[in-house]
């Protein structure tokens, strides 16, 4: 007797079309997880953790697509005339895990290739934190307050900064995942406002990080006439790399993940 059938919350026609082996062949992990989740992987917690062990221990990316998006960023970037360097994940990653999806949790992917990346944004806010955080000279507490280096680099409400932080992409595009999992130990206190006791089920979930991972980061001048937004890059890249070792990026920072070594 075969079995039967995995079932998807999509359109008659398009459900029609995607059959357990034509899903086997689909090799964007951002279409499996944000698209193309199965039902019973809604509908059950425990279906849901299997589907992503599935994942994890699969190839989910076309290495040879990954590889040349990956080099089609590394000649955009050094058009732009870009510093670039090189850091790998100390442990795990977790980028995106709040984002809003079917899900319960995310990963931060390539809306086009569904390879891990460290958006661009991230990674300004991250550096202009550990700036004006731990660089006396440089401190700050509130955007309005920062010094006229800070404002001259990162930009204001008003005036965009020197520097061009592009998103972080894997080297070659090659990246590892791991899954991980946060245990709710009393969710009855948290979903019916109950007293926190331990006769309460704890309710595992399941999310996918990655690691093992070596990522290529790139920042530009904006306009690349001007030698001192150059000078600039220079500095942003120093101050990025440490901020990236001490202080991590993307949640659950205080639990060892998210950090970097050069």
């Amino acid at each position: 007797m075969s079995p039967s059938p995995t079932t998807y919350y999509l359109p008659r026609e398009t459900a029609d079309i995607f059959t357990d082996e034509r899903m086997k062949q689909c090799k964007n992990l951002g279409l499996l997880l944000n698209k193309y989740p199965p039902q019973a992987a809604l509908q059950s917690s425990a279906h849901k953790n299997q589907w992503l062990r599935d994942i994890a221990g699969s190839n989910m990316i076309d290495a040879n697509l990954a590889m040349h998006a990956y080099r089609r960023w590394l000649s955009m970037t050094t058009i732009s005339e870009a510093q670039h360097f090189h850091a790998a994940t100390d442990w795990r990653l977790a980028l995106g895990l709040n984002s809003q999806t079917v899900l319960e949790t995310s990963l931060a992917l390539h809306p086009l290739y569904g390879i891990p990346l460290i958006p661009g944004s991230a990674l300004k806010g991250l550096c202009r934190t550990y700036v004006t955080g731990e660089i006396a000279e440089h401190a700050s507490k509130k955007i309005e307050d920062d010094d006229q280096t800070i404002q001259r680099i990162f930009g204001t409400p008003t005036q965009s900064g020197t520097i061009i932080f592009f998103d972080a992409m894997p080297f070659e595009g090659k990246a590892t995942f791991a899954l991980d999992i946060i245990n709710v130990h009393y969710p009855d206190y948290y979903s019916q406002g109950k007293a926190p006791t331990n006769d309460q089920r704890p309710n595992p979930v399941l999310f996918l990080t990655v690691t093992d991972t070596l990522f290529t980061f790139a920042l530009a001048p904006r306009s690349t006439q001007h030698a001192e937004q150059k000078n600039d890059v220079a500095i942003a890249s120093q101050w990025l790399q440490k901020a990236l070792q001490d202080y991590g990026v993307g949640g659950k920072t205080s639990a060892g993940y998210g950090y970097f070594t050069a």
